[in-house]
């Protein structure tokens, strides 16, 4: 849903949609298992850098980074980011 509204609340609710962001893409991130869905997961990345969150995405990058480092194609994936 946040990637469906996220242009009409962040005027008023930045912080708010920046944290559902990146629960969002933690949640979809564990439930991956394939590129198809890694691609997934860094689309919603691409969707919160439009939203204005810079910071957000390379905290976020450099987590998943880390969290899955034993899964190449996501990193491959998340380097094109």
């Amino acid at each position: 849903m946040v990637e469906i509204f996220y242009k009409q609340l962040i005027p008023e609710f930045k912080d708010e949609v920046y944290t559902l962001f990146l629960q969002h893409i933690e949640q979809t991130a564990a439930r991956s298992g394939s590129r198809k869905d890694y691609q997934r997961v860094c689309a919603i990345i691409r969707n919160l850098k439009k939203a204005g969150g810079q910071k957000q995405v390379s905290e976020i990058k450099q987590k998943l980074f880390n969290k899955y480092a034993n899964r190449p194609a996501f990193r491959d994936e998340l380097s094109k980011v």
